[in-house]
């Protein structure tokens, strides 16, 4: 009789229940707000190489050379690495006029911090 009642009130007794399900779940909402973080710091890296291609392109149009407009969009992208940054002029320097279409290409390999989301991502994601 004591073992039934002994048994049934393990049965009932849920006081762990909540730790097992905070084990459980912790991992996954970190795993979500990392992945937030990575996504904010790609978002971040995206919208500076938009904005030094842009300025970049301005300056050329108005007459500059290729050094300078490599510099303009070097200045413009100083939160991102500069190993890692590419800039790509067309046309060339001597065959453009000012005013013509020109084309400022920016590439940027964006390097992913948190090992776990880089498994998924990759280790560079590249950025134009």
């Amino acid at each position: 009789m004591i073992i039934c009642q002994l048994r049934r009130k393990l049965l009932r007794d849920t006081n762990g229940q909540a730790l097992v399900e905070t084990a459980l779940v912790i991992p996954l909402l970190l795993l979500l707000l990392l992945g937030v973080f990575e996504f904010g710091r790609l978002f971040n890296a995206y919208m500076t190489v938009q904005h030094a291609a842009r300025e970049g392109a301005r300056l050329g149009v108005l007459g500059a050379t290729d050094a300078e407009i490599i510099a303009q969009v070097q200045a413009n992208a100083v939160t991102l690495s500069a190993d890692q940054l590419t800039v790509a002029v067309s046309p060339s320097e001597g065959s453009r006029a000012t005013g013509t279409i020109l084309t400022v290409t920016v590439d940027y390999s964006f390097e992913v911090v948190i090992p776990l989301i880089s498994e998924f991502l990759g280790a560079g994601i590249p950025i134009r």
